[in-house]
């Protein structure tokens, strides 16, 4: 305690220092995380659709010639899979759903808070199970009973929860191609006054169906069937394969990554540069009271104490400020990339730890020299 106080008061010597310190810590801890976050977004949608590069699966964004479309042209075999969105009313409570055909919701890879992804857990019968987002009322478990007309109702069981924000495969929005996340749209539990499922029971689907998109598996066909297939579901809407896609996000991640690294590096070399700057002038302004502890029996350790304390004093608040920011801020983003990952924000603390830590020592190696030229000076 008594080091602590020791470094904290070399706060008193230079406070506009001190608080430069504090800002660019902060600043570099928020930029680094924001770009991290965005890009590690991007990656954790990359792989939501399990399908690998090489299957015959074609996304169609919807009919733009509805009725001139015909099916029955396209060759090989196929299965047509389709996610519907619509709304439950029961009792004066709403209840939105998005229904998955049983084998896209078995491709589908999406992040819960806890329990099972519906399509794993054990179906009991004249039940539906459903993944709901996070609430207050729901958890894994729950059975919900909801009206789906006059005559019918439907059990639901709950097999999962989602987080507070997250990403589901929606096929609503689509712009040949460019990025995978198109695929998926951001739910926030505030935006909504109801409760919200991911299913996979076509039977829940009621008659004001909702869907715009879908995603064509082609098998038993050749290379040249499969481009003629292409070239004629083009012919009415946008239509990208998985590996166009893939290839996109890859090229956007990239850009990204092209985009915003010279400013991280820059950043962060101007964050480490400010903090050794800083600390040197402040140890400077301090070396008449370092030495009066070397000379009255202080160690080395002591002063590497005293040093480190009082950069302790830089990281605690920045720390907490960035701490404030990544839980507060990012999570309020309504941009499918900018979710706040646990792992960014621990990354970028141990990161800045270890730079401060390195810092903390080459200032002390600094002090004890100058402590020992200070009292001979003397």
């Amino acid at each position: 305690m008594f080091n602590l106080k020791r470094g904290a008061s070399f706060v008193a010597t230079n406070p506009l220092s001190y608080v430069f310190a504090v800002l660019i810590t902060f600043l570099c801890m928020t930029g680094v995380a924001f770009v991290a976050n965005y890009t590690a977004g991007l990656y954790e949608n990359f792989n939501a659709i399990r399908f690998d590069d090489g299957d015959n699966v074609v996304y169609f964004s919807g009919y733009y010639k509805a009725s001139e479309f015909d099916e029955t042209k396209l060759k090989g075999d196929y299965l047509k899979l389709q996610q519907y969105s619509s709304i439950f009313i029961s009792d004066n409570s709403v209840f939105e759903y998005v229904a998955y055909d049983e084998l896209l919701a078995e491709n589908v890879n999406v992040r819960l808070k806890k329990g099972v992804w519906f399509t794993k857990a054990e179906k009991r019968d004249g039940e539906i199970n459903a993944v709901i987002a996070k609430n207050d009322k729901y958890s894994v478990g729950d059975l919900i009973i909801v009206s789906k007309n006059p005559s019918s109702v439907l059990r639901i069981r709950i097999t999962g929860v989602l987080p507070e924000n997250f990403s589901y495969v929606a096929f609503g929005r689509f712009s040949y191609p460019s990025d995978l996340s198109m695929l998926f749209e951001r739910y926030s539990g505030d935006h909504s006054e109801s409760d919200f499922f991911l299913i996979g029971e076509r039977e829940a689907v009621e008659e004001n169906k909702i869907t715009s998109g879908c995603l064509y598996r082609f098998e038993n066909l050749s290379a040249n069937e499969m481009a003629d297939n292409t070239a004629y579901l083009k012919s009415f809407a946008n239509v990208a394969s998985l590996s166009e896609m893939r290839d996109g996000s890859r090229q956007q991640i990239k850009t990204s990554l092209d985009a915003y690294i010279p400013t991280i590096v820059l950043s962060s070399l101007l964050c480490a540069a400010s903090l050794a700057a800083i600390s040197f002038i402040t140890i400077g302004n301090n070396r008449k009271n370092l030495s009066v502890l070397y000379f009255c029996g202080a160690r080395k350790k002591d002063i590497f104490a005293v040093v480190l304390s009082y950069l302790a004093t830089v990281f605690v608040p920045s720390a907490a400020l960035f701490g404030i920011i990544n839980a507060v801020v990012y999570d309020k983003l309504s941009d499918t990339s900018l979710i706040a990952l646990p792992g960014v924000f621990l990354c970028v603390f141990a990161g800045v730890f270890l730079i401060m830590t390195c810092i903390c020592v080459a200032s002390a190696l600094y002090a004890d020299r100058n402590i020992i030229k200070t009292i001979k000076e003397e």
